[in-house]
């Protein structure tokens, strides 16, 4: 038995052959009649079961933009050429300049392994992290996150004048104790909540919410450092989603933190109007973090906000899907399409008005009024 906070048995998400087989290359690029010259397209790095990444691409195909994309699980047989020189990219059989990389959850534990040498292993995961982590010099924009841990994240938060939990970090929950006279605490890991083992089984060590006095008898591996945080009593839990200055709130009400993984029936999910606290706590934390995407979390109560965590991948198709909006769908392929077009040194379309969900989205993205669909691309 591992520990009472790490389960032997935990929620594992299999990720395996899921969405494998499902991109699309660039679909101008594909076309180009001359192989030799690079086609300026949107390169992403995530991996096979991205769903957002999955309807973004499409949708911005359909106008014309290429999106081409590097998952994590085939990176080893990519074939991957970077020129430093000319600043283009050869994958797949396309020659491209990236005008915008787009990272999300690109991670070297999904390459599959079967050297059975740990050290080749490493060599291979270190050796593509570091091109993730570098790709950005041969691309004209990006959109990727410096690595910012919650804890740094929280000390951000605490310098921009917006309250954030009692936070301590330890080896040893008993040492916790003192530090939170409150009745309870919730204890999580310090980085991910997704532990990936084996390449495409992600384990889930989700945060617990416990009774302080837990604390003295919580059992967890030696060495692991793990984050005890004040329980912050609240009347509501808000996802904001920044955009590149557009912020869509969604309420969540759920009574466990696992609960969206484990009991996705039980959550409560409804979109909101951004108030004006959301927004200037948000616009602060995006500028401070140096954003142009991610999902804030906050809790709120009698409009106090409290600031949790900043996710810069955040998915966003799970409320989409529960709401039947494509409000953030809309906004993350605007903000690829303005992005590139810029670097092209084209206009880019006027802003439509109106409720997301009802106008045609590919009209949307190509410039044209709804119902206007002469020059839409398969």
């Amino acid at each position: 038995m591992l520990s009472s906070f790490v389960p032997d048995a935990p929620y594992v998400l299999d990720l395996r052959d899921r969405g494998l087989g499902r991109r699309q290359g660039p679909r101008a690029a594909a076309s180009e009649p001359h192989a030799d010259q690079p086609v300026p397209t949107v390169l992403a790095l995530s991996r096979a079961a991205d769903e957002e990444l999955h309807v973004v691409q499409d949708l911005l195909g359909r106008v014309g933009i290429p999106v081409l994309c590097l998952d994590a699980e085939m990176a080893s047989s990519s074939n991957l050429l970077i020129d430093l020189h000319t600043k283009t990219v050869r994958l797949g059989g396309c020659l491209i300049r990236p005008t915008v990389a787009w990272i999300r959850h690109f991670s070297t534990r999904a390459i599959p392994d079967s050297s059975g040498n740990a050290v080749l292993r490493t060599l291979v995961q270190d050796s593509w992290q570091a091109i993730a982590q570098q790709v950005t010099v041969i691309s004209a924009a990006s959109v990727a996150a410096d690595n910012l841990g919650l804890l740094t994240q929280l000390d951000i938060a605490r310098a921009s004048g917006i309250k954030v939990p009692r936070t301590v970090v330890t080896g040893d929950l008993q040492a916790a104790y003192d530090f939170f006279p409150r009745e309870r605490v919730v204890v999580k890991v310090v980085g991910h909540h997704f532990v990936e083992a084996r390449a495409g089984l992600l384990s889930g060590v989700f945060p617990k919410i416990m009774a302080t006095a837990e604390l003295m008898r919580m059992r967890h591996p030696p060495r692991l450092p793990l984050m005890v945080q004040e329980f912050i009593e609240h009347d509501a839990e808000i996802r904001a989603y920044y955009v590149a200055g557009e912020i869509i709130c969604f309420l969540v009400k759920k009574n466990d933190p696992a609960d969206i993984w484990i009991q996705p029936g039980r959550v409560e999910v409804r979109q909101l109007p951004s108030s004006a606290a959301i927004r200037s706590a948000t616009e602060r934390l995006a500028r401070s973090m140096r954003l142009s995407y991610a999902a804030f979390d906050f809790l709120e109560k009698d409009g106090a906000l409290t600031f949790l965590e900043a996710n810069p991948d955040g998915d966003w198709r799970w409320l989409e899907i529960r709401l039947d909006t494509t409000a953030v769908t809309l906004s993350v392929a605007r903000m690829i399409r303005d992005i590139h077009l810029r670097h092209l040194h084209l206009p880019c379309p006027p802003a439509w008005k109106g409720a997301a969900r009802e106008i045609d989205l590919v009209s949307f993205l190509s410039g044209q009024p709804a119902g206007d669909n002469t020059n839409r691309a398969g």
